[in-house]
């Protein structure tokens, strides 16, 4: 059965195949009624070793867009890029059958990069390079994995969901912009933000204002913007507990604005 991931020779005719055959995509039974395929094929895998790949790459994905995202927009940009995946594969899969999360995961995939492209200019030199090259490097393993598996693999699913993510990043954010906090307010928050003409940040934990400089969440759907001023943004790629101070990040724009 052509799967999200891998196509397989037909199953025997066993209950467990049987519900494999009547929970993944098909254009055709979905065309007949069968609308429940929408949803079910993104939920089921063809067998543990395809289950246990998306997991993996779940438990890898998953814990570090939530941490520079939050739930609620990791949520919609997963949920969005599993109906992206879904509305490619059925428009340009020819007619096969599918299953499998991938799609949904190259979305989260996508929203990490454009998290990291967007502020990237925030971080030091030396962790900017390790970033952009860790960055090449992934994208050499999905190239090399799509050419290697190519007649065996849903890429439309794939292409959607990483273009569903993608976008949907891109409007919900998180799009933190470097501000200056021109005087201590109530609970030690400024009174006055002004943003500053350069720059924009990301998210991290909230506290007094490091160096007055401080972050803003300002996506462009701020449905799920966050409406925590922040003084240090995470950036899971490069370590679980990495992350850049406002002042930092204002030295970084600074040097880059020198040269």
């Amino acid at each position: 059965m052509p799967q999200n991931g891998v196509n397989h020779a037909p199953l025997p005719y066993t209950l467990p195949s049987r519900l494999l055959h009547g929970a993944s995509q098909d254009r055709a039974a979905i065309l007949q009624g069968q609308v429940w395929r929408l949803l079910s094929w993104t939920l089921v895998h063809a067998g543990p070793i395809h289950l246990a790949t998306n997991h993996i790459a779940l438990a890898k994905l998953g814990p570090q867009l939530e941490r520079v995202a939050g739930q609620k927009r990791f949520t919609a940009i997963y949920v969005g890029s599993a109906a992206a995946a879904t509305v490619f594969s059925l428009a340009l899969n020819g007619g096969r059958s599918s299953l499998g999360s991938s799609g949904a995961l190259f979305g989260l995939a996508a929203a990490l990069w454009r998290y990291q492209a967007a502020h990237s200019g925030l971080l030091p030199a030396e962790a900017a390079e390790s970033l952009q090259v860790s960055g090449k490097r992934a994208m050499q393993v999905a190239v090399g994995y799509h050419l290697l598996l190519w007649s065996r693999l849903d890429i439309w699913a794939h292409v959607g969901g990483a273009l569903g993510g993608g976008a949907l990043a891109a409007l919900l954010g998180p799009d933190f912009k470097l501000v200056k906090a021109r005087g201590p307010g109530p609970a030690g928050w400024p009174i006055n933000l002004v943003q500053l003409p350069f720059g924009i940040g990301a998210r991290g934990g909230s506290g007094a204002a490091a160096g007055g400089m401080l972050f803003r969440d300002r996506p462009m759907w701020s449905m799920f913007a966050d409406p925590e001023p922040r003084t240090s943004i995470p950036f899971p790629q490069l370590g679980p507990a990495y992350s850049v101070t406002a002042a930092a990040a204002a030295a970084a724009l600074g040097r880059g604005r020198r040269h």
